[in-house]
């Protein structure tokens, strides 16, 4: 009973909004994607978190907002930068980047590790322990892991802690064609 007009105005309606909601995802897709690049710098310059909303963000909006205008700055605020959000787009990276070299390893015929023990600047016994595995054509080299060790330091400590990383994460000592340690005690086994 309605007449062809309105299912015009309506048609032309539909597009219109649907126009808006492709832009306000593609406007939030590349917002997320900001604040991964920008959380991705804060980690590689080792600057704490909060920098991202206390600095970077106003920084990046007057920048915005004097040389291209105050309606392109404003379209900043839906880059979320806060403390919490950085660190989460931190860890989400560094778990990416942990799959990704594990898929590596897992897929490599063979694999070599290095592991040395160190002393933080807390006083607390770190196991660093690096990888090596064959790629397409070439050697890869990466560190596997670091974890923080108990009290005790001794060879047995530290192959427990080694095993438990090869076997949490699916990899296979049978292709382990090598360990390299520094020599000392508490590496060896001594």
């Amino acid at each position: 009973n309605k007449p062809l007009e309105f299912f015009k105005r309506k048609e032309s309606e539909l597009k219109v909004n649907k126009g808006a909601i492709t832009s306000f995802t593609g406007l939030n897709t590349r917002a997320v994607e900001a604040s991964y690049k920008v959380s991705l710098r804060i980690a590689q310059e080792l600057k704490p978190h909060t920098i991202g909303e206390t600095l970077i963000l106003p920084a990046a909006k007057d920048l915005v907002s004097t040389i291209i205008g105050d309606k392109e700055g404003k379209q900043l605020d839906v880059v979320s930068l806060s403390d919490n959000t950085v660190s989460r787009r931190i860890s989400n990276m560094a778990l990416n980047v942990k799959d990704i070299l594990l898929k590596k390893v897992n897929s490599s015929k063979y694999f070599a590790i290095q592991v040395d023990e160190t002393t933080d600047v807390a006083n607390l016994a770190q196991l660093l322990c690096y990888v090596r595995y064959e790629e397409k054509y070439s050697v890869g080299e990466d560190m596997l892991f670091c974890e923080t060790l108990s009290a005790h330091t001794t060879g047995e400590d530290i192959f427990y802690k080694v095993n438990e990383f090869v076997l949490r994460n699916g990899m296979d000592w049978k292709k382990c064609v090598g360990i390299c340690t520094d020599g000392a005690r508490a590496m060896t086994g001594a």
